[in-house]
């Protein structure tokens, strides 16, 4: 499937969105990053659902960076609610990172909250880490 993304291969899409579904945690990450590079917008329910309710960690955090691939304020939007809500770290690194490129001065407000929340010092580092580049990215925008 990665081939398939790299070669920009639309036309395999179909092929792809039922493998979101597959048994295998792999190929549905695999499944949801062909969907993520090649812009298969079509598939973004599928994959926000999997952001939200997927039994696998690495899975709901490849379906944030993924649809905020697709649809930045959707990923946005899940990727503070898996930031506030999701009981694994994964998760809410992958959430920093979709709010590292796209989040706005709210969500800073909301990272560095986060930040003293964590009680893992690697997570209160990626916190800080992600707060600092939000705010240099924020001030190159003005």
């Amino acid at each position: 499937m990665r081939f398939l993304a790299k070669l920009d291969a639309t036309e395999a899409i179909p092929a792809i969105l039922p493998l979101t579904r597959a048994e295998d945690e792999e190929t549905r990450m695999m499944a949801i990053y062909a969907l993520g590079k090649l812009q298969a917008r079509e598939s973004i329910g599928d994959i926000s659902e999997l952001a939200s309710s997927d039994p696998e960690r690495y899975v709901r955090g490849w379906a944030t960076e993924s649809v905020a691939r697709l649809d930045e304020k959707a990923g946005v939007a899940l990727a503070r609610k898996a930031l506030l809500g999701d009981e694994e770290q994964v998760v809410r690194t992958s959430a920093l990172r979709v709010l590292r490129r796209h989040g706005d001065g709210v969500d800073l407000e909301l990272v560095q909250a986060q930040g003293a929340r964590e009680s893992s010092w690697l997570a209160r580092l990626n916190c800080r880490r992600t707060a600092w580049m939000m705010r240099a990215r924020l001030r190159s925008k003005r």
